[in-house]
């Protein structure tokens, strides 16, 4: 039995003028069925994931936290071979313990002690390094994803965010 399709609709099948089976007045020469296409996976510690629904990767020792939009699982991969799985238009790393997608990250911002933090969409502060702070802050702007977010301290950005004040 083919998905989707009643069994009377299948190659060679015959119909009757109402479209029911029975007495062959027309047959079925063809079915073309379309198939969603797949997505590529990723393999990141023995399992298998959708790259698109990766959020973030955080290290852990010698694992590593892989969330997705249907939560997180600890997988024994260092974060490094993990990142290598990933189409790099994806996301990208921003500290060595962290690699962040285009989609979840919103902006960077200024918090104390020159410290940059990568704001999620969720509100959560992922650690920027100084060293990729202008990379980053560049490929979330070409991303489309992030938002232009004004830096000096005591001012708002454009979502009404204090960025002296960001969410733990």
């Amino acid at each position: 039995r083919l998905p989707g399709l009643p069994r009377a609709h299948r190659e060679g099948d015959a119909l009757d003028v109402d479209g029911r089976s029975g007495a062959a007045r027309h047959r079925v020469h063809h079915v073309v069925v379309a198939l969603p296409a797949r997505r590529p996976r990723v393999e990141i510690g023995g399992y298998s994931f959708d790259p698109q629904d990766i959020r973030l990767l955080v290290a852990e020792e010698h694992y590593t936290s892989v969330v997705t939009d249907g939560g997180a699982r600890l997988v024994r991969c260092k974060i490094s071979a993990a990142v290598d799985q990933l189409p790099e238009e994806l996301g990208m790393r921003t500290h060595r313990s962290y690699w962040i997608a285009w989609s979840y990250a919103r902006a960077v911002a200024t918090a104390a002690a020159g410290r940059f933090p990568v704001v999620t969409a969720d509100g959560q502060n992922i650690p920027l390094s100084r060293d990729l702070r202008k990379a980053f802050s560049e490929g979330l702007a070409s991303s489309g994803h992030g938002r232009k977010a004004d830096t000096r301290p005591g001012t708002r950005d454009a979502g009404g965010m204090d960025p002296d004040n960001l969410p733990a």
